[in-house]
């Protein structure tokens, strides 16, 4: 297991210099940050002094090295749109936990669901379970995510009041209270503190059930599939002749061997999850990672996308070797074969 970890680590480093590069070169797409920073009646020479002062007229490889340099150590530079004096790589660091814990809990959501409703679909074709199974997979793949906030927001929010309007800081998770961490969620479960536990998840439900409705129905509709096809086989059918009950033949025997292209779908959409979330923390104001590259987008701000895009591929990348690890503990057959 160590060896295998090991290579996958040995292809990562490279597909990752290919992402970076990649990620860099579209720089030149972008605006000029100088005119973001300057202003559109800045004139030529300013412009020309402020992009010699930030080395934004040095040669493309000396830009890439130092965008390599800044990746490396997780700061990508000072932010020279922004006038705070503070580098692209600290508000990354700021608001990457907001946007991990809402991906958590969409992920976990859609897991839990979407094997249930897969299963019970896969169990009783034809019935009610698998008219629900349908739905979800066809509301969660067709309606718009934007749209869906808004409306849950307006239902659960304003009309019936059951839950707040997210609100994503300490004063509301944990007030009076000091954090190592950004992790608010994570960190209250780790202290052991309940309420601080219930107002996190209470902020983070209408944007984590929002965003789970995509991931929810691929779930659901790859375990409906493969649980189909491991339900149709002749171990199956043995295990159903010697009398082992049906909730039985589903979770211990057909559930073991239906989760490979349920554990594929599963990390793809996490990875996904962490670079999709722009559309729902804006419509929420949840203060995540893929907000502030839409306010970059918005305020012009070309090194401050490309930072956060490479870290949402980075963040895929280390999901799918992740992905990867669990196929070998899952499968014991790719274990003895490497």
């Amino acid at each position: 297991m160590l060896a295998f970890v090991a290579r996958r680590l040995l292809v990562a480093v490279p597909l990752l210099l290919v992402v970076s590069f990649v990620c860099f070169a579209l720089t030149s797409l972008l605006p000029d940050p100088s005119v973001a920073r300057l202003g559109q009646h800045a004139t030529k020479a300013n412009i020309e002094a402020f992009r010699r002062s930030k080395g934004l007229d040095d040669p493309f490889l000396a830009r890439y090295g130092r965008f390599l340099a800044g990746a490396a150590t997780l700061e990508f530079g000072e932010d020279i749109v922004r006038d705070d004096g503070r580098t692209i790589g600290a508000g990354i660091r700021e608001r990457f936990p907001a946007t991990f814990e809402l991906a958590l809990v969409a992920m976990v959501v859609a897991v839990v669901v979407g094997l249930a409703a897969g299963s019970l679909g896969a169990a009783f074709p034809r019935r009610v379970a698998d008219a629900f199974a349908q739905v979800v997979a066809v509301v969660g793949s067709s309606v718009p995510v934007f749209w869906l906030g808004f409306m849950a927001s307006l239902l659960f929010a304003v009309h019936l009041r059951w839950l707040p309007h997210p609100d994503w800081s300490l004063r509301t998770v944990a007030p009076g209270a000091a954090y190592a961490t950004r992790f608010f969620l994570l960190e209250s479960v780790a202290r052991g503190d309940l309420a601080a536990v219930g107002r996190a998840l209470s902020h983070l439900a209408l944007p984590g059930l929002v965003l789970s409705t995509i991931p929810l129905a691929v779930v659901t509709r790859m375990t409906r599939s493969s649980m189909l096809e491991e339900l149709g086989r002749d171990y199956v059918r043995t295990a159903r002749a010697k009398g082992v009950r049906e909730l039985g033949v589903v979770s211990r025997h057909a559930m073991k061997n239906a989760l490979m292209p349920i554990v594929t779908v599963t990390g793809l959409q996490t990875g996904a999850l962490l670079g999709g979330a722009v559309l729902t923390e804006s419509v929420f104001a949840w203060p995540g990672l893929g907000r502030y590259v839409a306010e970059g987008v918005r305020s012009g701000n070309g090194p401050l996308v490309v930072a956060g895009v490479f870290t949402f591929a980075a963040t895929f990348v280390v999901v799918n070797l992740v992905v990867d690890v669990v196929y070998h503990a899952v499968d014991p057959r790719l274990r003895r074969a490497s």
